[in-house]
Order: structure tokens, then sequence, then C-alpha cells
């Protein structure tokens, strides 16, 4: 059995922004914070046990673990933007200066190098942390997406893996955009490192189907290494009054209760 951390992760990640990556794991998985961060006395272990920075002390803490299971890791993009960019890195409104791109694609480079599979990116607007504001690379702009695979491929080629709206629905207008990005940051061997693509394909009515299929074999056909990862189950999550979602938070009066103790909320 193997198991891939894709675009959620934890490394990079400087000491001060463990709260921040805490708090995007709760809003997009519904993983509380407190389980992360050491502070849910409940756990045996006390949480996770933060004791790396880079991406390649992240892999050596994996490495040490006895798993029953084969571990493999790409570099999150959301904690590449704040390792690198700070708080402007996790706005999502932000864009990355050059020297911003040349230290991230330096950080992809080590990562890559020291084993990781490449880069992970969220691109669903969607997907956000507590605050409600969307994950840190939701909206980076297309040649710093360009620049991360380029990076992949000077290290040595690997797979940049995306969970992105553009191609989950087809009629979207940002989908042809979505697939000329594909095909540009695709290369083979012979184009001088490989770098493939694979993002989340759920298949849904057959033109919808037909129209992905018939691309992605147009992928291939032109030596594009692109695949679309199909989930085996629904996507579900739970909601509760403590939870991230919930459709109340479409009330304006309930959104200005939020800020209250959870007992004076619920009164």
């Amino acid at each position: 059995m193997r198991a891939v951390d894709k675009h959620s992760g934890f490394a990079p990640c400087l000491k001060e922004d463990r709260p921040f990556l805490a708090e995007i794991m709760e809003g997009v998985e519904e993983i509380p914070k407190e389980a992360l961060d050491g502070t849910d006395v409940s756990i045996a272990n006390g949480g996770m046990e933060w004791s790396w920075e880079t991406m390649p002390e992240f892999m050596d803490v994996l490495d040490s673990r006895d798993l029953a299971i084969d571990c493999a890791a790409y570099v999150p993009h959301g904690a590449l933007r704040t390792y690198v960019m700070g708080a402007r890195g996790a706005d999502h409104l932000s864009r990355p200066t050059d020297d911003d791109i040349k230290a991230m694609q330096m950080v992809v480079k080590q990562a890559v190098q020291a084993g990781a599979l490449g880069v992970g990116s969220n691109r669903v607007g969607g997907h956000s942390d507590l605050s409600g504001n969307p994950v840190p690379g939701s909206f980076a702009p297309v040649h710093e997406i360009e620049a991360l695979a380029a990076s992949i491929r000077e290290a040595g080629g690997g797979i940049f893996e995306f969970v992105t709206e553009g191609l989950m629905d087809a009629t979207l207008r940002t989908a042809p955009v979505e697939r000329a990005l594909f095909e540009r940051i695709c290369t083979s061997e012979e184009e001088g490192g490989f770098v493939g693509t694979t993002f989340n394909f759920h298949p849904r009515d057959q033109a919808y189907n037909e129209s992905m299929l018939e691309w992605l074999q147009s992928m291939q056909d032109k030596g594009k290494p692109c695949f679309g990862s199909v989930s085996t189950k629904s996507i579900g999550g739970y909601m509760s009054h403590a939870s991230g979602r919930l459709p109340f938070n479409v009330s304006r009066t309930y959104r200005s209760l939020s800020d209250l103790p959870h007992e004076e909320k619920i009164a």
C-alpha cells in the first residue's frame, strides 16, 4: 500500500507559519487544528511533531518512521508560497515578484532532488482556510505555474499534481486555459526532462466524460504525459456549528455571530 501527500501539506514551513497551515487543513480537509498543533490532550502523542522546516527535513521524518505503508510527497503549493512570500503568499490576490519565483524554484529543486515527486497545487476557489480565504496558490498566475514546472524538470523530472475547477467542468471558461497550460508544462524525456501532470477527473455525464477522455487521448498522442485521477468514492464532509462549512454561513446574521463563544452563538 502506498500513500501520497499531495497539494495539502506541512512542508516547507517556518515555525511561525504552523498555525496557518493547520487552519488550511481544517478549512479544506476538516482535520481539527488541535490534532495538528499538539493542543488536543486527548491524542496519545499530542498531535504532530513539528520537527522540520524544509521539505527534505520533512521527508527525513517520514523516512524515520516505522510505517506499514510506503509514503511519497509533493511540495504543496500553498505551503511553498507561504514559506517564500510570508503573508503575501497567503493572500490569493498577491502576485509574486521575480525574486519570489526564483526562491520558490530553488525550494522545489531542492525538494525534488531529495526525492519529492514534484509539486501539488490547489486551483479550486472553493477550498479555503477557516477565515474563508482561498488556499494560497489557488489563483496563482500562469507564469508562476510554468516556472515551478521548469524547476521540476531542471531537478531531474517529476509530476505536477493539480486539483482544478477548470478541468472538473469542461463548460467553464477556464477549461481551455487549463488545458493549454497542461499542454505547455508536460514534457517527455526527449524534450529535455520529464514533467507529467495529473489532475482530479471525476466522471459525470456522458458528454463530459467523452470530452475529457478525448482530450486526454490527444495529449497522449502528442507525447504529453497527462493523466486523470478518478476518485473511488463521492466527496463528502461533516457539518456542524464548529465546522468551517455550514449552510447557515450564507446568512449575514449568522456570520456576524462567528466570533462569539460556541455556547453564546448557539443561544
